[in-house]
């Protein structure tokens, strides 16, 4: 008997499940709520999803409000409503803190199967008043945030991280996704394993790592070091633009590329095409860069 191509049989399978995308019952639920604060004290907020994408915005008063999109859709009345019930968002209040979570449905087989097709997704918008603690824990999904200020400890698996006028220092985590931030003031440690990372703003401190990924990061003319700085990237460029009278003592190296500079170094150590160590202006903290297979360039902005 003749092997049919791997393509018919994906073709086939294709006009199999058709109808059940076609026959889908959908449910959706929007959950908004209110949270009232004393904003004369710290507020804090925890978030925990499995998988679905957040996003954080200043309020504009005191109080923190929710706005929590759920989506289920399956080819069976019955499941859909199952799911739905079952996809719940808890809220837990003590003071001026503030815990979200979100939890889902227990799966039984496959998440796609010939036969039923079935999803579960949830889209969460926060407000919260501009001077609080935030904590972000995502399996799936991506964290958006702008116009706060404090302390802020974000991690997500699977999705990008992207802020803009964040002020304070901000810690941020994800295994498979892009880190974006603009307009930052303050201090940026961030890791990511696959994923380019691009950080612009009025920078004290930073750390950065990436395993496999560019870093490019801007820093504008009120950026000053308050302490040690360190970037490192296993696979991949880096692009540094500082300001003229930015003082840094620099370590700059590369495994596999070359170092480029726009701005004139004191060299004070050695230097070669993957190797300079010196002092930029008047020196001062160790501003580190180390990449294992890609170019180092410092731009004067």
């Amino acid at each position: 008997m003749r092997k049919l191509p791997l393509f018919f049989w994906f073709l086939g399978l294709f006009v199999i499940a058709l109808p059940c995308f076609l026959a889908a019952q959908e449910k959706t639920e929007v959950i908004e709520k209110t949270f009232p604060m004393d904003i004369s004290k710290p507020v804090s907020l925890e978030f925990h999803d499995v998988d679905g994408n957040v996003t954080f915005s200043p309020s504009g008063d005191n109080t923190i409000r929710v706005k929590i999109k759920k989506e289920v859709r399956s080819t069976s009345a019955r499941r859909t409503e199952r799911l739905f019930r079952d996809t719940t968002v808890d809220f837990s209040q003590n003071g001026n803190s503030l815990v979200i979570r979100i939890r889902y449905p227990h799966w039984h087989g496959f998440f796609f199967w010939i036969g039923d097709f079935q999803r579960v997704k949830v889209t969460s918008e926060i407000f919260l008043p501009e001077n609080s603690s935030l904590k972000v824990d995502l399996v799936d999904g991506e964290v958006r945030g702008n116009g706060l200020k404090g302390e802020m400890n974000l991690k997500t698996v699977d999705g990008d991280i992207r802020l803009s006028q964040i002020q304070g220092t901000i810690q941020a985590k994800t295994t498979d996704g892009e880190i974006d931030f603009k307009d930052i003031s303050g201090r940026v440690l961030a890791d990511t394993v696959d994923g380019r990372m691009a950080i612009a703003g009025a920078l004290k401190e930073l750390r950065l790592k990436s395993t496999d990924g560019d870093i490019r990061v801007d820093c504008s003319s009120s950026s000053v070091m308050e302490k040690d700085w360190e970037i490192r990237t296993g696979d991949g460029d880096v692009e540094i633009s500082l300001p003229s009278n930015f003082s840094a003592d620099l370590s700059l190296q590369t495994g596999d590329g070359k170092i480029q500079t726009e701005m004139p170094v004191a060299v004070t150590k050695e230097i070669s095409k993957k190797r300079l160590s010196g002092k930029l202006n008047n020196g001062g903290f160790l501003f580190s860069i180390r990449t294992g297979d890609g170019q180092i360039s410092l731009r004067a902005r």
